[in-house]
């Protein structure tokens, strides 16, 4: 069996593939799906990698930012998604994900598909894909907060974090590769930047603003003078309201397979690497836009995955390669380095420190764009 790991260019979004080849039979699994990028069609990159109708073992959504959901429309019609898998959001959370949806262009709006994804993900998968079975990811601490909105999220059954997901799914689909790989995701969450969000918007509506009346905010999105309070709350955090991720390990349980690089534009710019040394760790960490910044985070992050570190010989950066999400233990792992992002995008990432700081530990960062030639692909012979 053959397994090919992919960072598909999408431009400033995030669109993961893995796909395992045995013979005629092929398993797909997804992490995000999304795009940023204008110029870019995410629909043609998914006709590109996948046949009309064909099975996706499982779609993993790192957290509800469009540029990470908004291809997951197209790719649920065009294909047979088995099992995806969500963040547990709570609804004040959704709430907030939703703001920051229509702050981001004059051009969104309520009745988008990506709108409505983030205040109901079951109800809308399910309208598009009947058969599509849909999961919650629970907090890293497994905290059941009152705030979920059972209402809203309907019968989706919670999954813990830090389980093998291909166990989870164990009843439902079973899998060839379930014996050999396994799924470890963990559902982190972030209330700082909410808490500032939250404070920004009482100082200019004149009232506490908190989740139990955040929706009502929402609520006043047409009124165009609370919508201008909204828009300069939103840009005193500096537009950044990431509140959760699913961080994901993706690895075999054989520590004696290895991953290479296959295809890079990026490979002949390193080639004083030592044919040998390119033969990295099967596993994957996914970080999505999680932040690793701080000894805290990071100790939080490591204590997770302890029992996979050594494991790991492939990073996705946190957050598009932003140095507020950022660590420099991340550099230190033996590990290919992959970024997306796109060339024009406004946030300047990857961030000119991130790349230095690796380079310095005399390792390579790959930078995937929307350009076609920008794909990093890694194989595993299993």
């Amino acid at each position: 069996m053959i397994m090919l790991r992919s960072f598909l260019p999408v431009g400033q979004g995030s669109f993961c593939l893995e796909q395992f080849k045995n013979g005629e039979n092929k398993i797909n699994i997804v992490y995000d799906c999304g795009t940023s990028t204008k110029s870019f069609d995410i629909n043609k990159e998914i006709r590109a990698n996948f046949d009309k109708g064909e099975d996706i073992l499982i779609v993993f959504i790192s957290h509800l930012h469009e540029d990470h959901v908004n291809g997951l429309e197209y790719l649920l019609n065009y294909c047979n998604v088995k099992n995806i898998i969500f963040p547990l959001t709570s609804k004040s959370d959704r709430c907030i994900y939703a703001i920051r949806y229509l702050c981001n262009s004059p051009n969104n709006n309520q009745t988008d598909f990506t709108y409505r994804l983030i205040q109901n993900p079951n109800e809308v998968i399910k309208n598009f894909s009947p058969e599509t079975n849909v999961f919650a990811l629970n907090y890293s601490n497994e905290e059941r907060l009152e705030d979920i909105g059972d209402e809203d999220f309907g019968q989706v059954e919670i999954i813990s974090s830090g389980k093998n997901v291909l166990d989870n799914l164990n009843q439902i689909s079973k899998s060839p590769i379930e014996k050999i790989w396994e799924y470890i995701p963990f559902n982190f969450r972030e209330s700082s930047k909410k808490s500032k969000f939250y404070k920004a918007l009482s100082s200019r509506l004149e009232y506490i603003v908190d989740d139990s009346n955040i929706k009502r905010v929402l609520s006043q999105w047409g009124d165009r003078t609370i919508q201008e309070k909204i828009h300069d709350s939103y840009k005193d955090v500096n537009k950044d309201l990431n509140l959760n991720s699913l961080v994901l390990f993706s690895g075999a349980k054989d520590k004696e397979f290895y991953q290479i690089m296959v295809q890079s534009y990026c490979r002949k710019f390193c080639c004083h690497c030592k044919w040998e040394y390119c033969y990295k760790a099967n596993g994957c960490l996914y970080f999505g836009d999680y932040s690793a910044s701080g000894k805290l985070r990071w100790k939080e992050l490591k204590s997770h995955y302890e029992n996979y570190w050594d494991r790991i010989g492939c990073v996705q950066l946190p957050h598009h390669g932003s140095r507020k999400s950022y660590n420099h233990e991340i550099a230190l792992l033996n590990a290919y380095f992959v970024v997306s992002a796109g060339t024009k995008n406004t946030y300047h990432h990857p961030h000119a420190s991130v790349i230095r700081d690796i380079l310095f530990e005399k390792k390579y960062p790959f930078i995937v764009t929307e350009e076609s030639d920008s794909t990093f692909i890694t194989k595993i012979i299993l």
